[in-house]
């Protein structure tokens, strides 16, 4: 199977970063259990295995209350989730105004090479395994859900599936997917725009792994953090609406049990 451009922009990305902008690399040591700050934290579900996994990448201020709410989530829904740490084991603190220091595509080959890992453990189900991001992580995983892995890693394989919550979505260019992309966003998000996500969506609309959308009508960004009120760096607005994340956290749990739990 060809690798898709954006695998080649995943490739271009990485080797024209400095070292420390590597795409990271996962083992043994890297791993710690939930709340560790390790580079790589798994939350593991009750029960004997094998789990299908799920990858979840953060947003922009580092591993918080929102991704790791997910991960324990997504452990209660029987997955092992694995919170990937972008951030620190590259000694960067909150990129929410200078993101353009952690691209998306290098943090996707983050996500890649975390699910390789994954596929190590007797305890994982290697053709099971998903991926969330949020915001920045989001991006991210849009970029993943666009690529077949690579560079050129033969233990890499796409994901079977993917949900980018309220994400930076890209411009609707002729592209492939590898795998199967739900985007859930708020209506109401003043830092990512939700019109632009559905255009994305609709211009792929005819593709193989076609993406599909959810959008909340009053929902702000990071509308599923539980207590959130706040403003972004740049000024927008990111607050908690209970109802469209329990409405959000049907529709993903719907969305991955298919891919992940239906064969």
């Amino acid at each position: 199977m060809g690798r898709t451009l954006s695998a080649l922009l995943i490739s271009a990305a990485t080797s024209a970063y400095p070292a420390d902008r590597q795409p990271l690399v996962f083992n043994a040591d890297s791993e710690g259990q939930p709340h560790s700050h390790a580079q790589i934290e798994l939350w593991r579900p009750s029960g004997a295995g094998p789990f299908p996994a799920v990858v979840v990448l953060h947003g922009c201020g580092g591993v918080g209350a929102g991704s790791l709410g997910w991960a324990e989530r997504l452990a209660g829904w029987g997955y092992l989730a694995a919170v990937v740490d972008s951030l620190r084991p590259r000694k960067l603190g909150d990129i929410c105004a200078t993101g353009w220091l952690l691209s998306s595509e290098v943090r996707a080959q983050d996500a890649f090479n975390a699910a390789t890992y994954l596929r190590t453990l007797p305890e994982i189900d290697g053709d099971r395994v998903g991926l969330m991001g949020f915001s920045h992580g989001g991006s991210s995983a849009i970029a993943a859900a666009l690529a077949e892995p690579g560079p050129d890693d033969s233990a890499a394989r796409p994901f079977q599936a993917a949900v980018a919550f309220y994400p930076y979505c890209p411009t609707a260019i002729p592209t492939r997917f590898s795998t199967d992309l739900l985007i859930v966003i708020g209506q109401d998000d003043e830092l990512n725009s939700a019109d632009r996500c559905r255009y994305f969506v609709e211009e792929n609309r005819d593709v193989r792994h076609a993406p599909t959308i959810k959008v909340y009508p009053g929902a702000a960004h990071a509308f599923d953090v539980p207590g959130l009120d706040t403003l972004s760096a740049t000024g927008g607005r990111m607050r908690e609406n209970p109802e469209a994340a329990t409405a959000s956290f049907e529709v993903t749990r719907r969305f991955l049990a298919e891919r992940l739990k239906g064969r």
